[in-house]
């Protein structure tokens, strides 16, 4: 690698800002027409009519045959953590939700597809929320989106209109950070708190004004309640969805058999020069080297997780062979430092020192003592914060600092300095 290589190119991550290239937008475009969620969209919006001539009236489901429909579906939240649905729904049997809430926040920058559900298909989600609401006696839908997509309320509204749902939905609109969108965090916010996440272990609950107080709320991603209305169908699914981003051409939202592979979704998003790797997951995710095993894994938790991959939200991120990779994990780990909920020591001094010894190594030709004193507040910060958000972003740093190692010596001769 010479300096030279290192102009800029026509590429950007989203949310992280790398040395010259400003951090890319949320990569909310639609490559291609899905192979099962979004079949047949392009560039428009499937309503009701058209919905119901495709997939026909939404069956009648208590809630152990919704659960049931689940459990043959093996259908898990696809928000990130992977929780079984079916052993959500059977756990909000008693007490009953006071709330359905369809989290569209998707406080990774990185990801679009929620979004891009919402757009395209908004009456499969409406589906699958109403399903949950019958099925579980919950007295109201809210679908929750953030600010940096104006368009999707009225999206929803139109939709909400076409069905004569009426007041039974809610629309809310939150902030477009990276915090924000955790379940706790947008519970929180429609209880009129800040939107940051609860402590660990002390699932928040709505007020009183929502009539039924101390009750809980179901959350779940967008693309939970889509795949959920497919399952109370007898639909197995048979599709990946996920957003691409990164050194590729066309960044968006991209749907592909579940027979296809991680090079099949960066070949469709058309790389725009060799990789040194990929992001999986997002930016909570891991860092893996771009090998052949990598580019053939399929799409899909647990092909992912044989590379040492994870699927997490659904996130593809494309890493460009041309630029200093210890310049790139110094950029991602300032945005995971800049976002944070700033409610603990982790939060408001681990992440942001151990940036800034990551920010100091990549623009020294002896980077050993930075990324010592690095990986040392990355093992302090894991395990001690009092949300999620410190404990995923170390062990994400951590993975990119095992791939970044490989050229961890080009960069002590100097040759990748990129500050």
């Amino acid at each position: 690698m010479t300096l030279a290589m290192l102009r800029p190119a026509p590429w950007g991550l989203p949310g992280v800002a790398v040395s010259s290239h400003d951090a890319a937008p949320r990569p909310d475009r639609l490559i291609a027409a899905g192979s099962q969620l979004l079949a047949g969209i392009d560039d428009d919006t499937r309503w009701w009519r058209e919905h119901l001539r495709m997939l026909g009236p939404l069956p009648s489901l208590d809630v152990e045959a919704l659960a049931a429909a689940a459990e043959a579906a093996d259908l898990r939240g696809h928000g990130g953590a992977a929780f079984p649905t079916a052993v959500k729904l059977r756990a909000m049997r008693d007490p009953k939700p006071a709330a359905i809430v369809v989290n569209a926040s998707e406080g990774e920058p990185a990801s679009a597809k929620d979004g891009a559900l919402l757009r395209h298909v908004p009456h499969l989600v409406l589906d699958g929320a109403a399903l949950a609401s019958d099925a579980l006696g919950a007295g109201a839908v809210i679908v929750r989106v953030s600010s940096d997509r104006p368009d999707l309320p009225a999206v929803v509204q139109a939709a909400v209109a076409e069905r004569h749902l009426g007041p039974r939905v809610r629309m809310s609109v939150g902030p477009a950070t990276f915090v924000s969108g955790e379940a706790s965090a947008v519970v929180n916010a429609l209880a009129g708190r800040p939107p940051l996440p609860s402590s660990l272990g002390r699932p928040p609950r709505l007020p009183s004004r929502l009539r039924r107080p101390g009750r809980p709320v179901l959350v779940s991603n967008v693309e939970t309640f889509a795949r959920l209305a497919l399952a109370a169908r007898g639909i197995s699914p048979t599709s990946a969805l996920m957003t691409l981003s990164g050194a590729v051409e066309r960044a968006g939202v991209l749907e592909l058999p579940t027979s296809a592979t991680v090079i099949d979704a960066i070949t469709a998003a058309g790389p725009t020069e060799s990789l040194a790797g990929v992001v999986s997951g997002g930016w909570h995710g891991r860092w893996l080297e771009w090998t052949d095993r990598v580019a053939r894994a399929p799409l899909s938790r647990e092909g992912l997780g044989a590379v040492g991959g994870r699927w997490g939200a659904g996130v593809l991120v494309a890493l460009p062979s041309s630029t200093c990779p210890l310049t790139l994990v110094a950029a991602a780990a300032r945005t995971l430092a800049d976002s944070t909920a700033g409610q603990c020591g982790p939060c408001r001094a681990g992440l942001p020192f151990a940036a800034d010894e990551l920010a100091q190594a990549s623009v020294l030709p002896h980077p050993g003592p930075a990324l010592v004193a690095a990986s040392d507040a990355l093992d302090a910060v894991r395990g001690r914060g009092l949300c999620a958000h410190p404990t995923a972003s170390a062990e994400a740093l951590d993975s990119a600092l095992a791939w970044a190692r490989r050229d961890i010596e080009m960069h002590r001769c100097g040759q990748c300095l990129a500050g």
